[in-house]
């Protein structure tokens, strides 16, 4: 039975497995308004680097795939050397800019500095971020997002139903 245990857990953790990072460099600045293309998410984790110069406001969209739910969002905001730069981001449904139910915002990060979403997990589907406020508007400052999409939790009847069939004792 022990054995039977051990597959049936090893079986489960490949099942969800680990899955390699998605990396998305801006190479085209982002819109500041519209409908957004989404950047499809893969399981694991995921990052979407961008700059914004000036008075730039950018925006962009993204997708979570079926199966699977966003559980971690970590903005990070490089060096202004010293320029006192600030913004913020929230985190919207859909993939119209400024659109769709507002789920949470970073509000005020000066650089450098990070900011971790609280408001998770969130279900498969298309979310965006929209830039929300500047202060400073000169300097040339990189942005990350660091998205971790994870697999969605089974339902209870099924894990149960899982764990009924790996430990039972057969004959």
């Amino acid at each position: 039975m022990q054995s039977r245990m051990k597959w049936a857990s090893a079986a489960m953790m490949a099942a969800s497995g680990s899955a390699h990072a998605n990396d998305f460099v801006e190479s085209v600045d982002f819109p500041g308004s519209g409908t957004l293309s989404s950047i499809p998410l893969d399981m694991g984790t995921n990052s979407i680097t961008g700059t914004i110069n000036g008075p730039d406001f950018d925006c962009f969209a993204f997708e979570v795939p079926g199966g699977g739910v966003l559980s971690a969002v970590r903005f990070e905001l490089g060096s202004d050397n010293g320029a006192n730069f600030g913004t913020g981001w929230a985190l919207h449904t859909g993939n119209d800019a400024y659109a769709g139910t507002q789920i949470e915002n970073s509000s005020g990060v000066s650089a450098p500095g990070v900011y971790a979403y609280t408001m998770l997990p969130q279900p498969a589907g298309v979310y965006h971020m929209a830039q929300i406020g500047l202060t400073n508007a000169g300097p040339t400052v990189e942005y990350t997002f660091t998205l971790r999409v994870v697999p969605a939790p089974a339902a209870p009847g099924a894990f149960a139903l899982t764990a009924l069939v790996a430990t039972r004792r057969w004959r």
